[in-house]
């Protein structure tokens, strides 16, 4: 192995030592960069609780739908279906099923104070004016652990959308109200992405319970070491067969 070596040493004048150097102090450097690269783990995005109240709806699983100040969501001026169902949940929605999506609970009653008990005489109780209607105690959550278990897809949900809601006038919606309901609920549940249009034809196709974040990409630093570990085994092959 020596005299190999040596008979490469004296087949390599400067220059080519030279270049021969500098490549394999940026193989290591590449390789390092490779090591470091790989290590780190790619910064992921995460809420702010910015009171006790959103601390505890965010650890239950929720999403803060609306602001506290209950005001309308602002639409961008290209605004995907997912947006659009935003207003549809903050004008139809929001009353009975919650700025988090948690449903008719009593913490999101009490923020209408002297409105907060539906079931009053003459407000939503059994004897309620012609032009009301009585208002369930119960009203299910959108978001959270175990929230829409009885759909499997987006067809499914819409469907029921659109025959059932809203309570006080079921039907009344439309059905491109009722796919714009659908598509924002499954985006904030991260199971649909922001562009996606749904409708009939792909309703089907897009199933709830199920996450829509892609798989991570190869990370650049793995993929660096293993181009920078092959072209030095490649170099080092190739200069082992010099005689």
């Amino acid at each position: 192995m020596s005299v190999r070596w040596l008979k490469i040493g004296h087949r390599l004048n400067l220059p080519t030592m030279v270049r021969f150097g500098f490549a394999i102090a940026l193989m290591a450097n590449l390789v390092l960069a490779g090591c470091s690269l790989a290590s780190e783990e790619t910064p992921q995005a995460k809420a702010t609780a910015t009171s006790p109240y959103a601390a505890e709806m965010m650890a239950q699983g929720f999403v803060e739908l609306v602001g506290d100040d209950l005001a309308a969501p602002l639409m961008p001026s290209e605004a995907s279906q997912a947006d659009l169902g935003a207003e549809v949940y903050w004008q139809i929605c929001l009353a009975c099923h919650g700025d988090w999506g948690q449903g008719l609970t009593d913490a999101w009653r009490e923020e209408w104070d002297e409105d907060s008990n539906c079931w009053q005489s003459r407000c939503h109780a059994p004897n309620h004016p012609p032009q009301g209607f009585q208002l369930p105690k119960t009203v299910p959550a959108v978001l959270g652990p175990e929230s829409l278990n009885r759909f499997d897809t987006a067809t499914e949900l819409q469907q029921n959308i659109f025959n059932t809601m809203p309570w006080w006038n079921p039907g009344s919606l439309s059905d491109e109200q009722s796919w714009r309901l659908s598509a924002y609920l499954m985006h904030v549940r991260g199971e649909l992405g922001d562009q996606v249009t749904l409708d009939a034809g792909n309703g089907a196709v897009y199933r709830l319970h199920i996450s829509n974040t892609p798989a991570p990409n190869p990370r650049p630093g793995i993929f660096l070491l293993a181009l920078s570990l092959a072209v030095v085994v490649l170099a080092l092959v190739h200069w082992s067969r010099i005689p």
